[in-house]
């Protein structure tokens, strides 16, 4: 039988079957594969073709290039230029995110795949990463390498609801992140707030957040700007002594007035956004 490197190296990381290691073992010029005996020597397996498909059918991991092979397969000409057009740019695929979910669902949890995937910068790599990422396995330093350099909103805020929301120093980031220079490092920062203006309004100095997003949400980055108007309008909903201060600092600003909303959403603007939530929940 005769076996390419990449044969030999499937063989090497797969095989431990029944308490025996296998390993390809030199014979003259050719190699074979062979066991520890009974005796202590090594003998030869019979029938090695069909014991190597044997443990082949037993690998359940995928690797980056059958993920990344499966990934373009998913492609949808119709998506990649809908995504394009909200600024994801070339480095996708175009995959409906129900495809991805399904992927994920099949892969489950693969950290070691997820860094792989997440190195190749490919937006539904990325997000496909992102679901199959054991959060815990990442320092601050990994998190902040990683939210740095994101590329587009999508991934930022899956990043944000799928790894950051529960990480054990997700508040330490927070602060961290707001005040940081990097776009994605700030929108994160904000989004983290925001999460905890609207679980827990009662840990945070409002008045001194409310201050900074008068002052600074007006000139910062839309990617930026969106994420303030969102802790703006948490503050407001979920604080009554700020409510109203709230809604007074998004009327003067203004931002996201004219925001085009599909019937029987919620508009991002923050008075309307505060107003809507309110009365639901005099419901």
């Amino acid at each position: 039988m005769n076996w390419n490197t990449q044969t030999i190296n499937d063989v090497r990381q797969l095989i431990s079957f029944g308490g025996k290691y296998f390993t390809p073992t030199p014979n003259g010029r050719r190699t074979v594969l062979s066991r520890f005996s009974g005796t202590g020597n090594r003998e030869p397996i019979k029938y090695p073709h069909n014991f190597l498909k044997f443990i082949l059918q037993k690998r359940t991991k995928m690797t980056l290039q059958e993920t990344t092979t499966q990934l373009e397969s998913l492609s949808d000409e119709k998506v990649f230029t809908r995504n394009k057009k909200h600024g994801a740019g070339d480095d996708q695929y175009g995959i409906k995110l129900g495809d991805l979910r399904k992927l994920a669902k099949k892969i489950k949890t693969d950290h070691r795949l997820a860094l792989q995937l997440w190195d190749t910068k490919m937006m539904e790599a990325r997000l496909l990463a992102i679901l199959i990422m054991n959060s815990e396995d990442l320092s601050a330093q990994n998190l902040d390498k990683m939210v740095k350099s994101i590329q587009t909103p999508q991934v930022a805020d899956w990043f944000n609801a799928y790894v950051l929301k529960n990480h054990p120093e997700k508040e330490q980031l927070r602060e961290e992140w707001s005040n940081d220079k990097n776009i994605w490092a700030a929108r994160s920062g904000w989004s983290l707030t925001a999460g905890k203006a609207s679980r827990e309004p009662q840990n945070l100095d409002l008045d001194r957040l409310l201050d900074r997003i008068e002052k600074d949400m007006p000139t910062a980055p839309p990617e930026v700007q969106w994420t303030m108007n969102t802790a703006l309008a948490q503050i407001g909903i979920n604080s009554p002594e700020h409510t109203k201060r709230a809604t007074n600092i998004g009327e003067e600003l203004g931002i996201y007035r004219d925001y085009p909303v599909s019937k029987g959403c919620t508009s991002p603007f923050a008075p309307l956004w505060i107003n809507e939530m309110l009365s639901r929940k005099k419901k």
